[in-house]
């Protein structure tokens, strides 16, 4: 009986490593990021390149990070769970460059300062940020979500098949977008404004603009705020 509770308990324990457990890695310099698959990341600027990985219903070693030239790759391996959870906590010293996609979710925990930023965001995955910048070049793809808030000079945006950029509390000088079939765009621009909007596409924007040029397609809704 006391063998058999033994084995138990050890049974109970390994279960309970597997659907949860941590792990911490240093890594080389990037300044990119690219996530893939259904896996939560949460960034933030620290003193060097590190990551806090918190699995559930997998292990950590199905997460895959690597760092590749300058960029940092995350994604789980081909063979994972889907049902799996995967929490990634990223510390970086420089960030320029970050790319989402199949179904990822990524959120900055502070604000991003920087000169340019170049965002990608597709295939139904989202992206949440403060950002300080002078340029920022963003591409919301089908299905997928884009929000940022602060201030930047310009910005051009393009927004494809029901994306959805909620750029309100993003506080621009100047926006150029596109806003595709079925998309959605809502932005603040102060100085200027030049937007495509295609069949069924909507488009609010905000700031009183001092010129706009806004070019609408059969179907499609401009609105300002």
């Amino acid at each position: 009986m006391k063998r058999l509770l033994t084995i138990t308990f050890g049974i109970l324990l390994s279960g309970l490593a597997v659907a949860q457990n941590v792990e911490q890695r240093e890594l080389p310099f990037f300044d990119k990021i690219r996530v893939s698959g259904e896996i939560k990341v949460f960034i933030e600027k620290g003193d060097k390149e590190m990551a806090t990985i918190k699995a559930n219903e997998i292990l950590v070693s199905d997460i895959i990070l690597e760092v590749v030239g300058k960029t940092l790759e995350i994604k789980l391996k081909k063979d994972s769970k889907k049902q799996a959870k995967a929490e990634v906590f990223v510390k970086y010293r420089e960030l320029r460059d970050v790319s989402v996609a199949a179904a990822a979710y990524v959120s900055m925990n502070d604000t991003l300062k920087v000169d340019k930023l170049v965002l990608n965001v597709i295939t139904t995955s989202e992206f949440d940020s403060d950002i300080i910048a002078n340029t920022i070049d963003v591409k919301v793809g089908q299905g997928s979500s884009v929000r940022l808030r602060g201030s930047v000079r310009n910005y051009e945006a393009t927004v494809n098949t029901k994306g959805i950029l909620s750029a309100l509390e993003l506080k621009a000088d100047s926006a150029f977008v596109t806003v595709g079939t079925g998309a959605i765009a809502k932005i603040f621009a102060k100085e200027f404004i030049e937007a495509n909007v295609r069949p069924a596409g909507n488009l609010t924007y905000s700031g009183e603009p001092k010129q706009k040029n806004i070019k609408t397609s059969v179907g499609s809704t401009v609105r300002e705020e």
